[in-house]
């Protein structure tokens, strides 16, 4: 019911939005919108976002196959926070876009990109106190010139009426991004986030927004230092399993390769 009132008391603003659009170009090719929607692209680039449907992880909310509850990562490693989820599959166009808005200087992509995110919240059944947002190193900032999960939990919020806390959870030491590094490097982050206060988020029901869940260690890590009541997870895009990603039919065949990728 609650997340009913919010779309209610958010109609108002969607139909001002619609009426005075932003921008009316799609996001994925440039060309005119005749006709707005909540993706911000034409019936053309619409097609090649591919969505997270089908079976999920039970934990983080990736695909997986079969009659698997969990994926690879969350069957083989214990987990901190309660749940994750991700509207879109880490590909093709939502790839492109995410790619855009944290290293192309394309910040005005959070308006869309929360939308996103207020549409996978409303379908769960997340029941959360606070919004935060995983924080960014001093230094990356610095370099970035923003945070891309701070600017996608604000338009979030702001759609929401959740409240937002930006400031006890820091990341105090600054790694690289977790895309292109090994499943051992993503799994020991230890001692990379730290809180300012350590029993502000005692008791609460957190919900961490960022843009791609990988194998869910970065969410893991902050959980862990959260110490909340409940650790929710909401990301634009989850990576796509190994099987999946995979381009070469030789490795798929491969019954090593099979064994190690699907439950």
């Amino acid at each position: 019911m609650k997340k009913l009132i919010i779309l209610y008391n958010k109609a108002c603003k969607a139909i001002t939005n619609a009426l005075f659009p932003e921008h009316i170009k799609c996001l994925g090719c440039g060309k005119d919108l005749y006709k707005l929607n909540m993706f911000d692209v034409c019936d053309n680039c619409r097609k090649d976002l591919e969505f997270n449907n089908g079976r999920r992880c039970a934990r983080c909310g990736a695909n997986v196959y079969g009659q698997a509850s969990y994926c690879f990562n969350c069957k083989n490693t214990p987990r901190h926070f309660d749940r994750a989820c991700a509207p879109m599959l880490y590909s093709k166009l939502t790839a492109r876009l995410i790619k855009n808005f944290k290293y192309n200087n394309a910040p005005y992509l959070a308006s869309t990109l929360a939308r996103w995110l207020v549409q996978e919240y409303v379908k769960s059944d997340f029941e959360v106190d606070i919004v935060v947002p995983v924080p960014m190193n001093e230094n990356k900032l610095r370099r970035r010139g923003y945070n891309q999960a701070e600017l996608l939990a604000r338009e979030f919020c702001k759609l929401t009426d959740l409240p937002l806390d930006t400031t006890h959870l820091i990341k105090v030491i600054d790694t690289d991004t977790q895309t292109h590094k090994s499943k051992y490097e993503r799994a020991h982050l230890e001692n990379v986030y730290a809180l300012k206060d350590k029993n502000f988020f005692r008791g609460k029901r957190v919900l961490l927004i960022d843009d791609v869940i990988t194998t869910g260690a970065t969410m893991d890590a902050c959980a862990k230092t959260l110490n909340a009541k409940r650790v929710y997870g909401l990301a634009v895009a989850n990576s796509k399993t190994r099987i999946r990603q995979a381009s070469n039919i030789n490795a798929i065949k491969d019954k090593k390769f099979i064994k190690s990728t699907v439950l």
